[in-house]
């Protein structure tokens, strides 16, 4: 168990597992562990739980089971050896860079004195960790960015971001699996269906997972179902 734990109650029906004060891109692969170990030892009285990038919400149904029975589960967790067990998955993710996806690339390269090719070059070389899953269904927050491309997010949120939009805000990146409001700075377009309300588990990124992005042509995006779009 890590050193740092606290299981603290926040309701009569949920309780939040804190792992640090700080982030670390240690952390998504530890909290992964306990939130499949949770939900395979409670599975008929958690109802959720929702990881971040430090801490994990327990909510549970107050008739089945209670705060000591979880946090007693927690405590007695062997995290060390499930996490040797657990690995997350390694998402490759196809990026269209082209000037009608990506509306705030130009700017990004020029707040950074950087040519837009080089943006490209940085934002697609790391392998990033998915450190929490929230916001709008389906959305990763992916850890992370460069300092040379970390940008601050719009003063001015849009209305409306485009699906598949790719995005940065300060040190994060992240894919838009659905149409909303959004103020991260846009730098491409990804094809790829990141959220199926149908599909087990909704998300195809999930906490822990690793995201590598590529680069591909304007007519290689078209050809796999990507659209021009426009942001509000």
């Amino acid at each position: 168990m890590p050193d740092s734990i606290a299981v603290v109650p926040v309701s009569e029906s949920a309780l939040i597992i804190y792992f640090d004060d700080h982030i670390d891109l240690k952390w998504p692969a530890i909290i992964k562990s306990y939130q499949r170990f949770l939900q395979a030892q409670f599975t008929d009285s958690i109802r959720d739980c929702v990881a971040s990038y430090t801490s994990l919400l327990v909510d549970y149904h107050p008739l089945k089971t209670g705060f000591e029975q979880i946090k007693q589960a927690v405590l007695n967790f062997d995290a060390e050896k499930a996490q040797l067990d657990y690995e997350g998955k390694l998402h490759r993710l196809p990026v269209c860079y082209h000037e009608s996806v990506a509306p705030d690339l130009n700017n990004v390269a020029k707040l950074h004195q950087l040519t837009t090719d080089q943006v490209i070059d940085i934002h697609s070389k790391k392998t990033y960790t998915v450190c929490a899953v929230g916001f709008a269904p389906g959305f990763a927050f992916l850890a992370q960015v460069d300092g040379l491309i970390a940008t601050p997010r719009h003063a001015t949120p849009r209305k409306k971001i485009p699906v598949g939009s790719v995005g940065i805000a300060d040190s994060q990146t992240a894919v838009y699996p659905l149409e909303t409001p959004g103020g991260w700075q846009i730098i491409g377009n990804c094809p790829i269906e990141l959220y199926n309300k149908n599909s087990p588990e909704n998300s195809l990124l999930q906490i822990g997972d690793r995201v590598q992005f590529f680069a591909i042509h304007l007519n290689e995006y078209q050809s796999m179902g990507g659209r021009q779009c426009m942001v509000w």
